[in-house]
């Protein structure tokens, strides 16, 4: 298997810049490469990957994208003087030629090839290329908005042609409609593109109608252009985690990628002044996190947007942790999509200038994790809601994920007639709508000082811990680490002080020995993860439980796969269990924080995809665990496929710590959640199938019923004020 991050970076890349004064491209500076790059240096990140060099894209893999006379216009620049590359650079919108910008797009291409082929051939799992020039709106024959080539459009088509892939997915996160991208690959559906973007009903830059949730495509690409308009600015972290949930991964793991490549741009986080969105860093490691679960983790990321230094830097260096195989830190502020800005009271919207006089518009600066709009729990309809309902709408004929979900188009969106009056200008001319004075600046690098501070945490030295108590650990991959079993007078000391009503038998007292070893290890964060085998696995995850907060957590999420005799008492909230079973449990109805989930595996392959994204995920991530354990017991219903997955997804919680208890004749399935929490490879999830109209009914009713505790589970607006 491959393993190791690649990271491509050229100083020379920086000598790309405006000669001139621009107040639209001012903002496109060299610092936005070497400032990322001293950052992944800081917190040592550079020694860690594997350095791969840039080269220069040839003109032959530049045509793969764009026209001849695009290139020969670039190619002239070389030897232009300042007035002359004035001149030429007015013919396109927002951009700047220097003399050094051809080679300096040249080798943004090349380092993006570079990487794919690095992917490919097996030499790392997945990387990242710091580039510049960015690429996503270069369309076939036009520089625009600060791109020149477009960088993942070429990379995709190289990808398709030297490696005949048939299937990649390219994901674009930057602020701004990647309509390049689009125009490239719209008749296209060998290529998924999905980009959110701030979009105000037009009247943000790039201004197209075709970057709207309706354009889904074109002839035979129908279904495979998603566009996920905002129409408001202050979008934050619960709103990008449910277009994930609600939208991106079902459609992903539908597509089945062979490839993902990532536009990345980072003028999606806080403190950018072209975005103005609330997301703060550590939301880019949970996405990306989400993203390694494709293509066997062959995964792409390259440089896009980003134009508040620290925002950018401090992203850029949670991607790579993350892509390194990093804990994936806990994200921060309440997990409820984005507010309307209306008021039951009155529907007149503040002005940009009241909500800057109040500090409204830096809400985030306000609180260490307050990252929501002002109005957030007042009850109102979801503007970020709004427009997945739209998205899902709108494709809802090409897609079997949502051929059962109950989907119509919302037409009266809350923002719509609310719209601030503005010029529909270029990016960086809204002076009104802009945090760009110094003050403004500096208080967005202080926060973030303080917030990088208070979610960075030291990485445990072991990632995977068990004990070799049943003498099958040489079956496990060579990374899980062996701890000590508990002595058995301490185990009979501690059982009887504080389990004794849950421990009834020798066998099971004797097993804890080895399942509270490990467990202690996780909770004093010692090591990531670990793995224990049980004879019982429903008494040890009841002892673990009440162990883990007479320990201190919190909140601790269980999923319980299988029969489960023992229910643990969660009315205190500090335990969350979801039980997975195939029948329901005669006489218990589910509670806000005891859910059963009835479901078993299909024959045809994994349909497990819609229960995990649909409701275990956003249940999950609107709870925030400090710790989730997963527990697999008798007559599970669950095959060893859609176990992994729950694995796999839900590393993102928690800081990544998770405890799995197996039953202890399960060797083929410990062998399975040892690969998914070592990480040395991408877990097989099994043939994607859609679920059946009784299962999608199951996830829907869940939904209804819990929405209003979990809000992550919203995903429409009839259904979700």
């Amino acid at each position: 298997m491959a393993s190791g991050t690649a990271l491509i970076y050229d100083e020379e890349m920086t000598t790309h810049k405006l000669l001139w004064s621009d107040a639209v491209c001012d903002i496109e500076v060299p610092e936005r490469l070497s400032f990322s790059y001293e950052q992944l240096k800081c917190y040592h990140l550079v020694e860690r990957c594997v350095h791969v060099p840039a080269r220069e894209g040839s003109e032959e893999e530049i045509l793969l994208v764009h026209s001849s006379e695009h290139l020969e216009v670039a190619k002239s620049t070389q030897t232009m003087n300042e007035e002359e590359l004035k001149r030429v650079s007015r013919n396109y919108d927002a951009f700047f030629f220097h003399p050094n910008t051809y080679r300096c797009a040249r080798l943004a291409v090349g380092a993006t090839l570079q990487l794919v082929d690095a992917v490919m051939s097996g030499k790392v799992c997945n990387g990242m290329a710091l580039v510049r020039p960015p690429g996503h709106h270069s369309q076939r024959n036009a520089a625009n908005g600060f791109c020149l080539f477009n960088n993942v459009a070429i990379a995709a088509e190289y990808a398709k042609l030297k490696y005949g892939l048939q299937r990649i997915l390219i994901v674009d996160w930057d602020v701004h409609h990647g309509q390049g991208t689009q125009y490239i690959f719209e008749e296209d559906p060998s290529v998924l593109y999905f980009s959110w973007h701030r979009y105000e009903h037009q009247e943000f830059w790039p201004s197209l109608k075709e970057s709207d949730y309706d354009a889904v495509g074109l002839g035979k690409g129908k279904g495979f252009n998603i566009n996920l308009p905002w129409n408001k600015v202050g979008m934050g972290n619960s709103d990008y985690l449910a277009a994930f949930f609600h939208v991106l991964l079902p459609m992903a793991f539908e597509f089945d990628p062979e490839l993902v490549l990532v536009s990345s741009g980072y003028d999606s986080g806080i403190g950018d002044p072209e975005g103005q969105m609330s997301a703060t860093p550590e939301v880019f490691a949970h996405l990306t996190h989400f993203l390694m679960q494709l293509a066997n983790g062959k995964l792409c990321v390259i440089l896009e947007g980003g134009y508040h230094l620290k925002s950018l830097s401090e992203s850029v260096c949670m991607t790579v942790k993350t892509l390194l195989g990093d804990p994936v830190p806990e994200i921060t502020g309440e997990m409820a999509p984005c507010l309307s800005l209306l008021s039951k009271k009155s529907s007149k919207i503040k002005s940009l200038t009241e909500q800057r006089q109040t500090g409204e518009i830096l809400p985030f600066l306000k609180s260490e994790t307050g990252v929501l709009p002002p109005t957030a729990g007042s009850g109102f309809p979801s503007i970020a809601v709004e427009s997945i309902q739209n998205v899902r709408a709108a494709h809802k004929p090409y897609w079997k994920w949502l051929m059962y979900e109950d989907t119509s188009f919302l037409q009266n969106l809350s923002t719509k007639s609310h719209l601030l009056k503005k010029a529909n200008t270029n990016p960086s001319t809204e002076q009104e709508s802009k945090m760009t004075n110094n003050d403004e600046t500096v208080k967005v690098e202080r926060f973030l000082e303080l917030h990088m501070k208070n979610i960075l945490f030291p990485v445990p030295p072991i990632k995977t811990a068990t004990t070799d108590s049943k003498g099958s650990a040489h079956l496990l991959p060579v990374p899980v680490h062996l701890v000590k079993e508990m002595d058995k007078t301490e185990i009979k000391a501690l059982v009887s002080g504080f389990y004794a009503d849950l421990v009834k038998e020798d066998k099971t007292l004797l097993s804890l020995g080895s399942m509270l070893a490990i467990l202690d290890k996780i909770l004093k964060k010692e090591v990531c993860n670990g793995i224990a085998e049980s004879p019982t696995a429903a008494v040890s995850v009841a002892v673990a439980l009440r162990h883990s907060v007479r320990f201190g957590f919190q909140r601790v999420l269980c999923i319980f796969v299988g029969d489960m005799q023992i229910i643990p008492n969660t009315e205190d909230g500090k335990i969350l269990m979801i039980h997975i079973c195939e029948k329901e449990r005669s006489g218990k109805t589910s509670s806000k924080h005891c859910i059963s989930l009835n479901w078993k595996e299909d024959a045809e392959g994994n349909d497990f995809f819609s229960a995990v994204l649909g409701f275990i995920l956003p249940v999950a991530y609107s709870y925030q665990p400090n710790l989730t354990v997963i527990a697999v017991g008798p007559n599970r219903s669950l095959g060893i496929s859609e176990i992994s997955l729950l694995f796999a997804l839900l590393q993102g919680l928690a800081e990544s710590r998770i405890f799995a208890v197996i039953e202890d004749t399960e060797i083929n399935l410990m062998q399975s959640v040892a690969k998914a929490l070592v990480g040395a490879s991408t877990p097989h999830f099994g043939v994607y199938v859609p679920p059946t109209q009784e299962k999608a009914n199951k996830i829907k009713i869940l939904r209804d019923q819990f929405q209003q505790e979990w809000k992550m589970l919203q995903c429409s607006v009839k259904n979700g004020i």
